[in-house]
């Protein structure tokens, strides 16, 4: 349980990539897209549901078509999804942070991308906020609806383990 206002954060790697300069930024404003970008990806965000919308690899101009489905809060006392919840703000907290704001009965949840200097991927962090103390049934950071990337399953041969 936790007590009343408590915080969490969770925190999970959403896309792997090769980032090697200091991201530039690009903020728009109203119906458009914000973005965060450097010189091999792009990541694109739709102002509507505060969700990832796209992913160009600037190296081959490939654009990945993916959709986020956002995340999951699963408590004995509420469940939120993007959803369920209604998004308050989607804004540039640093050159290098997107923060997206949702809202729903007695809770806010926060997430947090992050393209950082030296990262070699987009991280996400949920923040979770609750009027009340809630227990944790299941948590889902991200998920990602790959389907119509057109992608090709590799298998990774790995060494098994034997003891």
């Amino acid at each position: 349980m936790k007590p009343p206002g408590a915080r969490c954060v969770l925190l999970q790697s959403l896309l792997a990539g090769s980032l090697v300069a200091s991201p530039a930024v690009t903020q728009t404003l109203g119906s458009q897209e914000l973005e965060l970008e450097n010189n091999r990806l792009r990541v694109s965000f739709d102002p509507a549901s505060g969700l990832v919308s796209s992913v160009v690899n600037k190296l081959t101009a490939e654009r990945i078509p993916l959709r986020e489905e956002g995340f999951a809060v699963d408590a004995v006392e509420f469940s939120i999804t993007p959803r369920e919840a209604r998004l308050e703000s989607l804004r540039r907290v640093s050159p290098e942070r997107i923060e997206a704001v949702y809202v729903a009965t007695g809770s806010v949840v926060t997430c947090s991308y992050t393209l950082g200097r030296d990262h070699h991927f987009l991280e996400k962090t949920l923040a979770i906020r609750s009027a009340g103390a809630f227990a944790w049934k299941n948590v889902v950071i991200s998920r990602l609806n790959l389907q119509q990337a057109n992608l090709d399953l590799v298998k990774y041969p790995h060494q098994k383990m034997v003891t």
